[in-house]
């Protein structure tokens, strides 16, 4: 830097402002970012005749920018390695440009040979081939009739579509060249071209050729590549097709479903473990043959079917094939046997007795209904009963189904079968009973019966479906001899703390036909309770007369209830509470399960008369 003053002249002057030359600048030309050579040239520009320090490389090199500020210099890289090439100018007058920075790749290591992603087969043209080789380089595929070429991606892997020569074997050449120029050695793949579809089809399907009641399928699949060599006479032995590839639908439902554990239409049967296939392979013709029995679990519903099967062989190529078939109703049907008996203290029965020959009943041990496939019908309507715990169900009109108030059991389920009671080979049993009357809680309700007789006369019809849909033949027992339930009056079973007011307990009445009025006799601990009042309720239109004593001395209140109307209304048939007897219960009541004892119960038919009538205690618990 230098000044200059002038002098002389008239008038004044100021100095003038120092000269300051900038600093040099550096540009570099972008040399290869990958080289397999060891030295590389950097060529650039800067400030006229500037020196220049270029550093990164194995060893610090320096160089001088010609007049026109170009320059050029060979640096010796760091072998197989990132170098970082940092290039400085220093111009004459001392001033330092910034870094200029450039980044060249060492590598003279070849790649290793690409590994195919690829399986044997090919049955498309082109065929779209995938492999994985070092990130960023170019790999070329070459068979007899194509030659292409693909760059890896970041991660290394590569596709590419290259033409095979159809039904034979190619072997298609892979080469890598990496960044740095450097050429791997060679992979041969042996990609067989499979263009032909397998043949499929049913073999003797489908029947029930060994007569236990399930349909057996049985079908045949082989491949047709004539070059596959696919026979091999040691496990494990294919033919081409793929077995994971089977695929066996029918059109309905088998089983009843995935519901009750069967099949859905359309879904693939093969993958249920009951159908365990028993498969050869023809070593000499390569043909995979398949039978399959079908499984309790699975059996085919009655009617036309049609069963479907797809195959694919290990090229990928498919086919498919059905077949129409006709399930007989005899082959899977199940069958069902009414009974009437006593069992002791059970007292009266109905006893059905179930048989599946192909498959499952449409019964479930467990279920709220225990047998949804029976039905069960009588001539006569079944009444509820009121229970002493309150309880009661729908009434059943007579032609209605009642089979669902069975209670199910479950006694055999054998896939290999056997023998019933009857001669018949069957695969499930089971058995419903249901118990009418009073050791239950239905009862047969005849409104013409004779109520000074022991027994009703019914007649009962059913039939039973197992899970396929498959019915039994209607079976029946008619003019059986149920025996006649006696009306009731009863006490029904409550809970109370003590100090509680206006505590209910009810009062219930089953009768059978009309009556024209009820009278009961109710004792009680007067250190529980006192009664207050009784009311008539649901069918009872008419008030009661009552009276209430209490013997200090015993401690036992007494209640006396007569419901009769004087205007000649009668009670209608029914099963359900008549009364209420509204109580208060002792603040010092202790804690006990009191019974309510009825003594004593009589009722009278709409002509006045006697009807017998079956008095019934119930509890008042206290906890």
């Amino acid at each position: 830097m230098f000044s200059v003053i002038a002098c002389g002249g008239s008038g004044s002057s100021s100095p003038t402002a120092p000269v300051v030359t900038p600093k040099p600048v550096v540009t570099l030309n972008q040399p290869p970012s990958h080289t397999n050579g060891l030295s590389v040239t950097i060529f650039g520009s800067t400030s006229a005749n500037a020196t220049l320090q270029i550093s990164g490389g194995a060893a610090v090199v320096t160089a001088t920018a010609s007049a026109s500020g170009t320059f050029n210099a060979s640096v010796i890289l760091k072998a197989n390695q990132e170098n970082q090439i940092s290039v400085v100018a220093t111009n004459s007058a001392g001033g330092r440009s910034a870094a200029a920075v450039v980044t060249v790749v060492h590598d003279d290591i070849p790649p290793d040979a690409p590994t195919p992603g690829v399986g044997r087969y090919a049955s498309a043209d082109p065929f779209p081939f995938t492999g994985t080789t070092e990130a960023g380089a170019e790999v070329t595929l070459t068979s007899s009739i194509d030659s292409v070429q693909v760059t890896a991606d970041t991660n290394g892997r590569f596709e590419q579509e290259i033409h095979l020569v159809p039904e034979a074997v190619n072997e298609i050449t892979l080469v890598a060249q990496d960044l740095a120029g450097n050429q791997g050695s060679q992979y041969v793949a042996k990609i067989i071209s499979d263009t032909l579809p397998p043949t499929v089809g049913f073999d003797g399907c489908c029947d029930d050729s060994d007569g236990d009641g399930r349909v057996d399928i049985s079908f045949y699949a082989v491949d047709m590549c004539t070059v596959c060599e696919q026979y091999p006479l040691t496990d494990p032995r294919t033919n081409g097709v793929d077995p994971t590839s089977l695929f066996v639908a029918n059109d309905r439902a088998i089983g009843g479903g995935s519901e009750l554990g069967g099949i859905d239409a359309g879904e693939n049967m093969l993958e249920n473990v009951d159908l365990a296939p028993v498969t050869e392979i023809d070593v000499d013709t390569g043909e995979l043959s398949t039978d399959y029995e079908v499984g309790l679990a699975y059996e085919f519903p009655s009617g036309v079917n049609v069963l479907t099967i797809t195959v694919a062989d290990s090229a990928g190529n498919t086919s498919t094939d059905d077949i129409e078939f006709t399930v007989l109703p005899e082959w899977g049907a199940p069958s069902l046997t009414l009974h009437d008996l006593t069992a002791g203290d059970r007292g009266f029965l109905i006893l059905s007795e179930m048989y599946d020959s192909g498959g499952m009943l449409n019964c479930w041990v467990g279920a709220p209904v225990g047998c949804q496939g029976l039905n069960v019908v009588a001539d006569q309507k079944l009444m509820a009963l009121l229970m002493s715990d309150g309880t009661k169900g729908d009434d059943v009109a007579a032609g209605e189904n009642f089979g669902h108030l069975f209670t199910y059991g479950e006694i055999v389920a054998d896939t290999s079968g056997f023998l019933n009671d009857y001669g018949n080979f069957v695969h499930h049993q089971g058995a419903g009973v249901f118990s009418p009357g009073i050791s239950g809680t239905y009862t047969f309700f005849d409104t013409t019966r004779d109520l000074g007789g022991d027994t009703i006369t019914v007649g009962i019809t059913g039939y039973v479906t197992d899970r396929a849909g498959n019915s039994s033949a209607d079976v029946s027992l008619q003019n059986i001899l149920v025996p006649a339930t006696p009306g009731s009056i009863f006490i029904l079973n409550s809970s109370a703390t003590p100090g509680d007011q206006a505590h209910v307990v009810p009062v219930g009445l089953t009768n059978f036909q009309p009556l024209r009025g009820v009278e009961f006799l109710l004792e009680f601990d007067l250190d529980v309770m006192t009664v207050d009042s009784v009311k008539s309720t649901g069918r009872v239109p008419f008030s009661p007369f009552y009276e209430s004593t209490h013997d200090s001395v015993s401690g036992v209140g007494t209640l006396s209830v007569l419901l009769v109307d004087l205007a000649g209304n009668l009670i209608p048939a029914a099963s359900d509470t008549m009364a209420h007897i509204y109580t208060s219960i002792k603040a010092n009541a202790p804690s006990t399960e009191m019974i309510l004892e009825m003594r004593f119960a009589e009722a009278a038919g709409e002509d006045g008369n006697p009807i017998e009538v079956t008095a019934k205690s119930g509890t008042l618990l206290i906890p």
